[in-house]
Parts: C-alpha cells; structure tokens; sequence
C-alpha cells in the first residue's frame, strides 16, 4: 500500500503537467468538447480507471453536455446518464455537492445498478465540479476491481477540480462567444440579403432563402396576417414547405396561430404529439415557430420545420429570435414603404381630383373628371355621380329628388334603368340619405335586411364591390348635394383609411358641384346687374380698395363730364380720372378724395352730398361695399337733381312770399289781441276772456312758424350772418336746463349733464345754438315718458380731420319710427306720435349746424331710445 501511495504521490506532478497541457491546448482552441475530452483522458489515465464519466449541468441539473469513456450504446446513453443523475452516485455528488469513494459497489446504496450494463462495475469514484458555490459538473471514474481507487485518488481527483472547473468554465465562455459570433454573422448575412427589398412580399421571398443558405434550416416559411386580421397566410417557404404557399387558415388554428395568439415561441420536438398540429404538411416532425413582435403588435411569424423529432435546440431558439427581430424591422420598413408610396399615390390622386374640379367651373366637365379619377383611385371599374335638383335645399329631400349626371363603365341595362327610373330606390340613394360613407367588400355575402334588395339588384349586374360617398357640404350644415358610387367585379377589403379618404372626395366633390352652381348663379345675377346698370338714370361707379374702377356706366361719365367709353375705364385707376375732373370739376375732385380717405381709414357708414357741375346740380352719395366683414370698395351713385332743385327754389321762393306776406298781418293780429287783453279785461265775461286766450296763442304760435320757416330759408340761402363769438357749452347747456326744467317737473323727468371743465370754448352764434339745444331738448322732453332721462353731453372729437366739440342729446324714449328716419331733418316731417310737432324743429338745427360748416346725425332704436349728436367748430376767429 505504501508503495502504492508512493507511486501516486509521484504522478500527481505528472497529472497536473497533463492538466496544465490541456489547458494550454483548449487556451489555443478552447472548444468545450476538447476540453472535457482532455481532463477525463488525464483523470482515467492517472487512476487507472477502466471508464469515466464526465458532463456539465445547468443550473436545474439538466445535463447540457458530457463525454464518456465507456462500453454503452450510443442509443442508451441518454437514459442511462439521466437515470444516474436522478437515482445514482452522480445525482448524489451534485446534490450534496461532495465527493464521494466507493470501494465496493454491490455493498453502497448509492450505486445505481443498471441490469443492461455489459460489465459489472465494483469500484467507483465521483467529485464535483465546483465554481464557488456553483455547480458546474460531475466527474465519475469507475473499475471492475472492488478497492482499486484509494483515498490518495480522492484527494488527487478533488486538488483538480478546482484547476478543471477554471478550464471548463474558460472554455464554456470562448464556445458561448463563438456561438454567438456565428448567430450575428449568419444574422447579418441573412439581413444584408433582406436589406435592399422594399416589397413585403420580395422580404418574406429573399428571407426564406437567405435562412435556408446561410442559417443551414432547409425548411422555412414566413407566415403573415391577411389584410382582415382574420387568418394567417404562408406568404414565403423553402424545401417541403414550398407546396403550403399560400395555405390560408383562421388565426387560432396550428402552432403559427398559437404563437400569433400567445406572442411566444413554440418549440415543438414532436408535432404529433401537440394538439394544435394543423398537419400543414405530412413529413413534419418537429417545428419551431416565432412570432415577428413590434411591441404588442404581431406581424408574422417564422416557421421552421423539421423531419426529424427534436430537430431544434437552445442554439437554434436564440438565432430564430434573432432573425425574426431582424425580420420584423424589415417587414415593417417595407410596409411602410408601401404604405407611404400608396399614401404618394393617393395624393396625387386627390391633386388630380382637386385640380378638376378647380380648374373648370363647368359642371358637367368637372364631374366627368372627378368620377375618372376617383375609378382610377380605388381601383373600381365603374361609377356615377347623381345630385340633387337646384332648387331642392331641404334636409328631408326624398331620393326622387336624386339625379344621374356622370356614369362610367355601367352595363347597359343598368344604365338604362337608372336614365329611366332615377336612382330613387338604389343603394346610392341610401347612402345619400344616411349622409355616411359606406363600402361592401363582398355583395355575395349575407347584407342586412335593410339593403338586401339593393344589393342583390347589384349582383344581378356582375357586381361584388361597392362604395358609396355622399357629397356633403362641411360642417354645420352638412347638406347632401348628391352621392358618388363606385362598383367593382371583384370582392375588395376597405380600411378605415379608405373611408377617410372617400370622405375627402365627398366633400372635394361637393364644393365643386357648390362652386360651379355658384358660378352659374353669379353669371345670371351678373348678366342682370349689368342690364339694370345700363338701363338706370343714374350714374354709378364702384372703386376698389386698391384705387381701381370695377364697374362705371354711361351715365356717370356724362353727369360728370368725362371722356369715352365705360370699357375705356375699367380697370382704370381712380387717380387717373381725377386728374380729367381737376380742369373742370375740383369740387368732385375733393369729395373723392375725401371718401377715399374715408374707406382707407374704415370710416364704413355711407357719406353724401351735392355738387355743381354747370349746368347741371349732382347729388352723390357713398355706400360701403361689403362681404361679410371684408370691405371691397366704395360705391358711389350719382343723380342729376338739376330740375328737383329748380322746383325746390321755386317751392321757396313762393313760401317765402307768401310767409313773409303772411307774418305782417299777423302781427298786426297778434298785437290787437294783446291790446285788448290789457285794456278791456275787465269788461269781458269768462267765456270771451277764454276765447281771447286761444286767440292769443294760436296767433303766437303761427307767429312763430312763420319765423321759423323765415330763419330756415335765411339759412339756406346764407342771407342770415352769424355772429360768432366763443361760447363756453357749460353755460350754454345750464341755461338749457333751467329753461326746460318746469316741462321736465310736470313729466317726472329726471335731467342730467356731462360737460368737462378742461374743454375749449366753440366758435359760434350764441343764439343759434341756444335754439339748436332748446329744440332738441323740447323735442327729447315731448316724447320721453314719465320718470325718463334726458341727457346733455359735450366731448372732444374729430371731423374731416379737424378738431371739433361733439354735442349730443339723448333720451330713452320710444325711439324714432323707421318710416322717417332717414327723413327726419326735412321740413314739415312728422311722425304719427302723439305731440308730434309742425316739423320745422330738426330743419331749423340742420340748417344752423350746418351754417357753421359742420353736421348733425340721428341714432336711435326702437324702444330704446334716441340720441342727436352735432358738431361744432373749436378753431379761433380769425386774425384782423
């Protein structure tokens, strides 16, 4: 024994030479396998061991790889190496992490006896392989000879354990990276082929082949979802999976569809043995399937099959997820490619769409277009476009009310009946009443009740796709102007994309169809407007914002003594005109230019007044020209008044004898009655004391019209001076009230002022305005009820670009009748109210104010009261 020990002692330095050498050697081409091979040769030959077993476990104790030194059947040595794992020395090595040294086989309960063994083993021993805590595997030497391993052989089995476990492990980290080396060079080989498609279908094709060249699996198929998300459909396939191109099944059916259900890899070694086998082909053994993943979203799945039972390992699992991440990118950059050259196309389509039925107004042309383009877009084979009538603008229009105006591509039949019959009872009428899109994939397939007929008319046709567009106007209202329909021989998938898309062409459609029922209505109003413009009396002459002549007639150029043609202006610019009119008509010239002034300016309320252009008198007057809130232009009209005027002078000159023929015997009269009152009072009885009084004030109060119809023709005719002075409008106002103020105590009217201390003196006639306010008042005290206010108002403001004092008088009685509003400061105008007075009042304060060189407007409301505003001039008397 002695000798023995000896002997061992002495070969231990050996064994570690031997270790160290293989160590070397798997250093310069560590392979995993070469490794094992190298410490189980050393470990037999130093112990003198008839056989060794040597394997690695993972972290279950799931045997990963192993190498054997024995007499077993290749076929056995599965089952023989797991029973021993489970049951046997090695099992109890790796669970209790010891070694372990049995002299005598028959006699340890720890020996597993394996009937079907060829040669009974006696003598055993067994040493973990241990990383730290970790294990990494299990060392079994065995002999035939009870007692041939001693305990010197323990201790030498366990010195090198700790110098195997480092090369193992060394050389499961160089085959782990050499593998992975290998998986990312036939990935990128594989990718490079798939890289440069941009066709899904040329990716599934070009992929299926790479893998097979390069992956080294003969049979591979790339499986997609159809376009309905219903069913998975083999798209791509190499080797005994050829023949399945194009097998449609549901997406729940098969191992492909439980990886598309779960999102996981199926590894499956036997597929006869899985209950989900769909038998896609007969030769199929095992079959590994991933899911293409972007996220939640599966796109497709890798199919590998194999005929051989458990043809697929770990290795295998790694590189098919790999590839089908690599997959996934590229089938999704193709779909996207597609879809953006689809979405190009569809644009494109619209432009053509968009730019018929904005380069014509014709509608006939227009529709004839948009039915081509929108065939052409969806791919159909035919078409029509029915419309309403024009004068149907209800929401409840029947489908009577429908149309044909363009068809394409119809059968003769069909066209026929709908030329004959209308679409009244047609699936475009339907969709025209819903105001919704609606597209039918397949006409053959079961239709609600409510379109059965329809639909199966359309059939009858050779029909199996259709789309409907209602052409709607945009929102609020959302009329229908009529319906596009599209129909096709073959049955067609629509996604919500193509409905948003015949959505667009709806509406595109029928701003068209509004756009040309607008031009047409434009040309027949504007062939009216034309012929009233010629045949009217007066002149009329529209200027543009920019300073240009729109529209001019005859008679405007002759009221204002200008040249040509009206076709010689148009266009023209209106400073061009000006320049004509300065020789013989600077005052036209100057209310030009002051309402175009006026418009730049956004002064918007209409302007007029009166010029002489010998022999004739103008009257003109400037209206704003608007659409909506965009203003473009200023119109002016301009009437001849030269025979108003005539009969108008007349009219006054006859008033004014008669008034002034009138006012002496009056007088006379009123005088009488006076001198009576005073001295015969006493002698008349009650009744003659009362006749006397209206005697008195029916005298006074004709007495004052007649100075009033004096003071208004004085006036106008500038036969009465002003005598200007400044005037402070505080005092002027005060003096107002304290006049008014018994009339406003009867009533309950309550009397209120607003007059800034900081505000100029104005230069006028004193008196003159003194009876301007007091009419103003009188007229605001006479038709204001019980407990209302009147107010008097003086501010800074701004006319013609001088400064002015802006006096207004307002009320919140009933308001002014629109019946005379625009009357209101012509003489004897009265409205209907009761205490209406003779209607020389508001005269009289238009003619003063405007003897001033100023004006006077009117705003009121119905029931909401009136104001009078009228300015006056703030400027200092002229130096002497």
């Amino acid at each position: 024994a002695r000798t023995h020990a000896d002997a061992e002692l002495r070969a231990q330095p050996h064994f570690f030479e031997n270790l160290g050498a293989g160590a070397r050697a798997t250093a310069e081409r560590p392979t995993l396998e070469a490794t094992l091979h190298n410490a189980l040769d050393v470990s037999v030959t130093l112990t003198g061991a008839e056989q060794g077993d040597l394997f690695l476990t993972d972290a279950s104790g799931a045997i990963t790889s192993r190498v054997l030194v024995s007499d077993l059947v290749p076929e056995k040595r599965q089952a023989v190496l797991e029973r021993v794992m489970d049951q046997g020395l090695a099992g109890w090595v790796a669970r209790h992490r010891q070694a372990a040294l049995i002299a005598d086989t028959s006699l340890d309960d720890r020996w597993l006896k394996l009937p079907d063994r060829p040669v009974n083993l006696r003598s055993a021993l067994s040493v973990p392989i241990l990383s730290g805590s970790a294990l990494l595997g299990v060392l079994t030497l065995t002999h035939s000879q009870p007692e041939h391993f001693a305990a010197e052989h323990l201790q030498l089995m366990q010195a090198a354990s700790d110098q195997m476990a480092l090369t193992v492990r060394n050389a499961q980290i160089f085959d782990e990276q050499r593998r992975m080396a290998d998986r990312q060079m036939t990935l990128y080989q594989i990718i490079r082929q798939v890289s440069g498609q941009l066709d899904p279908d040329a990716v599934a094709r070009t992929a299926v082949n790479a893998i097979a060249q390069f992956a080294g699996w003969s049979h591979v198929g790339i499986v997609l979802p159809d376009k309905d998300q219903q069913h998975w459909v083999i798209r791509a396939a190499s080797g005994l999976l050829i023949p399945t191109i194009g097998l449609t099944l549901p997406l729940n059916q098969g191992i492909i569809g439980r990886a598309i259900r779960t999102a996981q890899t199926q590894l499956v070694p036997d597929v006869r043995a899985d209950p989900d086998y769909a038998a896609e082909h007969p030769d199929t053994r095992s079959e590994l399937a991933v899911p293409l993943r972007h996220g939640k979203r599966i796109s497709g799945v890798l199919n590998l099959e194999s005929d051989h039972l458990a043809a697929f390992d770990a290795e295998d699992v790694l590189l098919a997820e790999s590839l089908a991440d690599a997959l996934d990118l590229a089938l999704d950059n193709a779909r996207l490619y597609a879809e953006t050259r689809q979405r190009s196309a569809d644009l494109s389509a619209l432009y053509a769409i968009s730019r018929a039925t904005s380069q014509s107004l014709a509608l006939d042309e227009v529709l004839a277009q948009t039915l081509s383009s929108a065939i052409a877009l969806f791919d159909f084979e035919a078409g029509l476009i029915g419309l309403v009538d024009l004068d149907a603008r209800s929401d409840d229009e029947k489908p009577a009310s429908l149309r044909p105006v363009a068809h394409r591509g119809l059968p003769p039949a069909q066209s026929e009946l709908i030329r004959h019959s209308g679409l009244e009872s047609t699936l475009c009428a339907y969709v025209f009443n819903q105001r919704e899109s609606m597209v039918i994939g397949d006409l053959d397939q079961e239709q609600p009740a409510s379109i059965r007929a329809m639909t199966d008319r359309l059939t009858s046709y050779g029909w199996r796709a259709y789309a409907g567009i209602p052409l709607l106007r945009h929102a609020p209202s959302r009329q229908a102007l009529g319906v596009l329909c599209l129909f096709a021989r073959k049955p067609r998938t629509a996604t919500a994309y193509d409905l948003a898309l015949l959505t667009t062409i709806g509406h595109q459609v029928a701003t068209a169809v509004e756009n040309a029922r607008l031009f047409q209505s434009t040309l027949y109003d504007r062939g009216r407007l034309q012929a009233l413009i010629k045949s009217t009396r007066d002149g009329v002459l529209l200027i543009g914002m920019d300073g240009r002549i729109l529209v001019v007639n005859a008679q405007s150029l002759r009221l204002l003594a200008m040249p040509g043609q009206p076709e010689d202006w148009l266009g023209s610019r209106i400073k061009d005109a000006l320049r004509v009119l300065h020789i013989h008509a600077p005052q036209v010239v100057r209310a030009l230019l002051e309402e175009m002034r006026r418009a730049k300016n956004g002064d918007e309320p209409p302007g007029e007044g009166e010029f002489a252009l010998s022999p004739r008198a103008i009257h003109w007057l400037s209206l704003p020209v608007m659409v909506g809130s965009t203003r473009l232009g200023r119109l002016l009209l301009l009437r001849d008044v030269t025979d108003e005027r005539a009969v108008e002078r007349l009219r006054e000159d006859m008033t004014g004898t008669m008034v002034h023929d009138l006012r002496n015997p009056l007088s006379a009269i009123y005088s009488a009655l006076i001198f009576l009152k005073e001295d015969a009072a006493n002698l008349l009885s009650a009744d003659q004391s009362e006749v006397l009084e209206i005697g008195l004030d029916n005298s006074q109060r004709m007495l004052g019209l007649v100075n009033n119809i004096l003071d208004v023709s004085r006036l106008e005719s500038g036969r009465m001076p002003l005598n200007r002075a400044p005037v402070e409008m505080g005092t002027l106002i005060a003096e107002t009230l304290r006049a008014q103020a018994p009339l406003t105590a009867d009533k309950g009217l309550r009397l209120e002022s607003d007059v800034p201390p900081a505000l100029p003196p104005a230069w006028v006639d004193a008196e003159l305005i003194g009876r301007v306010l007091q009419n103003l008042a009188g007229n605001a005290i006479k038709f204001t009820p019980a407990g209302g206010v009147i107010r008097m108002e003086v501010k800074n403001g701004e006319s013609g670009g001088r400064s002015v004092l802006l006096v207004s008088v307002s009320d919140n009685g009933p308001g002014i009748p629109e019946e005379i509003r625009s009357r209101l400061f012509q003489r004897f105008v009265t409205g209907r109210q009761q205490g209406r007075g003779s209607g020389l009042g508001l005269a009289f304060c238009k003619v003063a104010v405007e003897a001033h060189g100023e004006h006077i407007w009117v705003e009121s409301a119905p029931g909401q009261g009136t104001t009078f505003t009228f300015s006056l001039p703030i400027s200092s008397p002229p130096a002497s």
